[in-house]
């Protein structure tokens, strides 16, 4: 069974308790060489290892909310 508590005194188990109960969630970034941040990894991560959970009528945890990423960046290649 998947556990979102990663340990004693982490904050993740009080900040999945607010995703739960929003209807629309939005992650923002920094974007480094193309890449987005650690922190963000880490939170789409952790968000997607629950995407298994039920709710109380047995419906998948995510049913019928919205979900959603935007990455951009300005960064110059050169040819």
């Amino acid at each position: 069974m998947l556990s979102i508590d990663v340990g004693e005194g982490g904050e993740w188990p009080h900040i999945f308790e607010k995703i739960k109960k929003a209807e629309v969630l939005l992650i923002g970034t920094p974007v480094w060489l193309g890449e987005r941040s650690s922190i963000a990894t880490k939170v789409i991560k952790r968000i997607y290892a629950a995407s298994s959970f039920t709710n109380e009528k047995g419906q998948f945890l995510y049913y019928n909310n919205i979900g959603g990423t935007v990455v951009t960046g300005n960064e110059v290649h050169p040819i």
